[in-house]
């Protein structure tokens, strides 16, 4: 998820069961680069295809393995269902 926060480009990646979120900073060599999940814990860069680790923020693979994304302050909320007084799943954070 691609956000911005104080003005900064923030990259938030959760893990395969989304049960954990990493916060970084998306930029890469002075720009900024967009990200999207390649499965297994892995997202891949849209700017030249390289496949990045989401738990520690390296890439793994392509023209950028070895570089490092910036680690950014960051909360992390659980999600889960419940069935509410009408059956129904809803979601509630914790």
């Amino acid at each position: 998820m691609h956000m911005e926060a104080a003005g900064e480009a923030v990259l938030v990646a959760f893990d395969r069961a989304g049960a954990t979120s990493r916060s970084y900073s998306p930029v890469v060599d002075g720009r900024v680069v967009r990200f999207v999940m390649a499965g297994g814990g892995k997202m891949k860069d849209s700017a030249t295809g390289s496949i990045w680790d989401v738990c520690t923020g390296e890439c793994e693979r392509g023209e950028l393995k070895g570089k490092r994304l910036e680690t950014r302050p960051g909360g992390r909320t659980m999600v889960r269902s419940r069935r509410n007084q009408d059956g129904q799943d809803e979601k509630i954070a914790s």
